[in-house]
């Protein structure tokens, strides 16, 4: 595959977007969640109860984190957490996929996004797990268990099937995570939307582009939309469709259009 060089601007956009989900991830992180369904008393020792208290919602912490997370990554990678090795740039830290490639399309599918993100959680909700440490009692899940992501108007649902046991001096406490679905408020479904819009009307002509209706349709969903240059000859578009909201999950989706030429209507940016 051959790799462009990566325009100013296109680099300041992808910095820009990693740190401000490293802020976010951060933020999270520091945040103990205060309610979970998983209430229950374990004993009736106040500082026991207490730090059981703790250990549950800080379960909690990771899965809601880990989520949030999921979608951030599965934005930077249009749609992936493993994007495909010979149609996607990669960047090292991120590889953004290609959705075009004059004249093959390559969009993942809706099914296959859903995976990618029940996958993140998979690989990635027992390293922050594994982290938890409260001294006197031990945490029991599974290595292997399986999640149910699914992408939906102004959400993304996950479904996590992991029984966990908390336990102390013989005494325990069992739950699993599939009773508390975790919804995290999102705009990967009006992304992706209209990503399938800009990919799906180069099958009537790659060299045109209808630049009002994309315009229009991230008005009416609250997204900006720019084009930028990816490649010293132009021929190569880097596609990063943002959230006017901080509130929500990505902050930006992205991906790349590579043509024989350069498309005029791409030259627009700032949608």
């Amino acid at each position: 595959m051959k790799r462009g060089r990566l325009s100013a601007r296109a680099q300041a956009t992808i910095f820009i977007i990693i740190a401000i989900v490293l802020i976010g991830a951060v933020a999270i992180s520091l945040f103990a969640f205060k309610d979970t369904d998983f209430k229950g008393d374990f004993s009736s020792n106040a500082d026991i109860q207490a730090r059981f208290d703790n250990l549950r919602d800080s379960i909690q912490n990771c899965v809601k984190f880990t989520s949030e997370d999921a979608i951030a990554i599965i934005g930077m990678q249009g749609g992936y957490y493993a994007p495909p090795e010979k149609d996607s740039f990669d960047l090292m830290w991120i590889s953004i996929p290609y959705y075009y490639d004059r004249g093959r399309f390559l969009m993942p599918s809706d099914a296959e996004i859903n995976k990618q993100l029940g996958t993140y959680i998979n690989d990635n909700l027992p390293d922050c797990l594994n982290e938890l440490n409260f001294s006197g009692f031990t945490l029991d899940y599974p290595s292997k268990f399986l999640t149910t992501a699914v992408v939906k108007p102004d959400e993304v649902v996950f479904s996590i099937d992991m029984p966990v046991t908390i336990a102390r001096e013989g005494k325990t406490f069992k739950f699993n995570l599939k009773d508390n679905k975790i919804v995290v408020n999102s705009k990967l479904y009006d992304m992706i939307g209209i990503a399938k819009y800009i990919t799906d009307s180069h099958k009537e002509d790659p060299e045109l582009m209808c630049i009002s209706c994309v315009v229009s349709m991230a008005k009416e969903k609250g997204l900006f939309v720019d084009f930028l240059d990816f490649s010293a000859d132009s021929s190569t578009t880097l596609v990063v469709i943002s959230s006017k909201s901080q509130d929500s999950f990505p902050f930006a989706f992205e991906f790349l259009n590579k043509y024989n030429s350069k498309p005029a209507s791409t030259t627009s940016t700032g949608v």
